[in-house]
């Protein structure tokens, strides 16, 4: 703990350095000190950086929040990331021993949450700029690039792009990896070889880092003719990420499901599989045999193409497949999230059965 570390050595200062200002200094720091213990250790940080976590300290404090110093702490964080002191395996693993803020409903908020009530926090009680100790000065500079379409997308800052980049490669990926790997073989049941493809739901896959913020989450599944392989592909994924990070992959917002036996974290019964299949364009084939080399995830196929190749496999061996052979197979008629959406804009906002009653009763008076 070198808190001297902190101090100039001012017994080989001349006494006129002394000002009020550098006096002011000292005591800001030394009030940080005293009541944030979490700084002790960071040895990194610049007074600049101490005066920031000051000033939102006392903001929070005016505005009579819950859990300021957690608040505080995950903003020191952020510094850490933001001046290359602290790694993102570390940011999530000191997010894990943090209490958290209470929410709206009177329950602790989940980590994933505190990072963007911390960073609201920020915006309202400081600004946006650097000279304020804004969003700027916690997050660095907000971001812009081109897409594959030329357009200019952006929104995220430096420090979300360090955090969540990360997230997506060396949290997300390696766990996967990881997974796989310790499964390899394990796709073969009854002398049938299961495929197993990986879904990346959403638009995260394809996110810029510069269009990533805090609000974005990671969203995938693991799709399997035999629902038990993927069940058991989930459970070490999240099993791996508790394991190593003391939160849950929803804590995280880096859910991952078994399609066809989702739980509360993404799906809602067979209107969020096919909500979920609609943005399933690719699934990303799995190799589980044993002595692959390299990454077990291959480039994505034909997501249609894929299910169906599932479908017959669940078929061949007798294996239910819950819910999928319905929404596939158009035995019957159905309805989805994309079916609702357009009935309620193009049908109900447009008043068109309003009008389409009108044409009938005129057609009937003449």
């Amino acid at each position: 703990m070198q808190i001297l570390n902190f101090f100039p050595n001012f017994s080989k200062l001349p006494i006129q350095l002394f000002r009020k200002s550098i006096l002011q200094t000292l005591t800001l720091t030394a009030v940080t000190l005293l009541f944030a213990g979490t700084f002790v250790f960071a040895g990194e940080l610049s007074m600049e950086d101490f005066k920031a976590l000051h000033e939102l300290r006392a903001k929070l404090i005016e505005a009579k929040v819950d859990a300021v110093e957690t608040r505080v702490a995950i903003a020191k964080n952020f510094l850490e990331v933001k001046n290359n002191n602290m790694d993102v395996d570390t940011f999530y693993k000191s997010l894990s021993e943090m209490e958290m803020p209470i929410g709206k409903d009177n329950h602790s908020l989940e980590p994933r949450h505190a990072l963007m009530l911390v960073k609201k926090d920020i915006i309202q009680k400081l600004g946006t700029s650097k000279e304020s100790f804004g969003r700027e000065y916690f997050f660095g500079k907000t971001l812009q690039a081109k897409n594959a379409k030329g357009e200019i997308v952006g929104g995220g800052t430096e420090v979300e792009k360090i955090i969540l980049k990360n997230r997506r490669t060396t949290i997300v990926m390696d766990a996967v990896e990881k997974v796989l790997g310790g499964f390899a073989g394990r796709n073969v049941v009854d002398n049938v070889k299961y495929s197993v493809f990986l879904a990346e739901i959403g638009g995260w896959a394809k996110e810029l880092p510069a269009e990533m913020k805090l609000a974005g989450d990671i969203d995938f599944s693991f799709f399997c003719g035999n629902v038990e392989i993927a069940v058991l592909l989930k459970q070490a994924y999240d099993q791996h990420i508790i394991s190593k990070y003391g939160m849950t992959p929803e804590e995280m917002d880096i859910p991952c499901t078994a399609h066809g036996r989702a739980d509360y974290e993404v799906f809602v019964e067979k209107h969020g599989q096919a909500f979920a299949e609609k943005y399933m364009e690719k699934l990303r084939p799995i190799n589980l045999d044993p002595g692959a080399g390299g990454s077990r995830i291959g480039k994505g196929v034909d997501g249609k193409k894929a299910l169906t190749d599932i479908l017959l496999e669940a078929q061949y061996s007798k294996t239910p497949l819950p819910n999928l052979q319905k929404i596939k197979w158009p035995t019957e008629p159905g309805i989805s999230l994309e079916m609702i959406r357009h009935f309620e804009h193009d049908i109900v906002a447009k008043n068109l059965l309003l009008r389409l009653l009108n044409i009938q009763t005129g057609v009937c008076r003449h």
